[in-house]
């Protein structure tokens, strides 16, 4: 209904640990989204900030192994099976999304329309007969705390179901009545996966 689902603890302390060691002894290769092309959220809107993300990827051939370990977690392959079917498949790079107080977030993105308003098929959620059918499905492992107000994962809920195209200053956070109202802050702890 809410367009994501949390799965609460399903990591160990031992992974998150091991995880995050993972991405120190790589965070020299993260790289800084400095220069304003490359800001993904509008400065003036509420999901711009002053401060840079930093995007780190390659972990999949990182000699740790703990994020290859993520593709077929026993906790986690279950709603892979059941919002993908069996036979899942990994369709781009993983990242890591490093950001500090001050730090921007994103603009909000994705969702099963086109901005011409055309179907998205890459993008799609349908529900048939009380099963669900996704083209696509993203998986956060949250690494640290996301208390309410600390920003984190936000959502439009239900906006994967929609059949308007939500105008893009509502997007990038300029429409501070819609924000407030609608984007919704989904709290997380260390340990803790969002499907979405």
């Amino acid at each position: 209904l809410n367009g994501y689902l949390v799965v609460r603890g399903a990591l160990s302390a031992d992974e998150i640990g091991e995880l995050n060691a993972a991405i120190d002894a790589h965070s020299h290769e993260a790289i800084s989204r400095d220069a304003t092309a490359l800001k993904n959220a509008k400065r003036a809107g509420c999901f711009g900030a002053k401060g840079s993300r930093r995007d780190l990827g390659g972990m999949l051939n990182w000699e740790q192994d703990g994020f290859r370990k993520l593709l077929a977690h026993p906790k986690l392959a279950p709603y892979c099976d059941a919002l993908l079917g069996p036979g899942y498949r990994l369709d781009h790079q993983p990242m890591v999304l490093q950001q500090d107080a001050g730090s921007e977030g994103f603009s909000l993105h994705g969702g099963p329309l086109k901005g011409d308003h055309d179907l998205n098929p890459e993008l799609q959620y349908r529900c048939v007969n009380g099963k669900p059918w996704n083209t696509l499905v993203a998986m956060a492992a949250h690494l640290v705390d996301a208390p309410a107000g600390a920003g984190g994962f936000c959502v439009v809920k239900g906006s994967h179901k929609s059949n308007f195209v939500v105008p893009p200053e509502w997007c990038a956070g300029l429409n501070d009545e819609f924000s407030k109202e609608h984007v919704y802050q989904v709290e997380t702890k260390a340990r803790d996966v969002v499907f979405f």
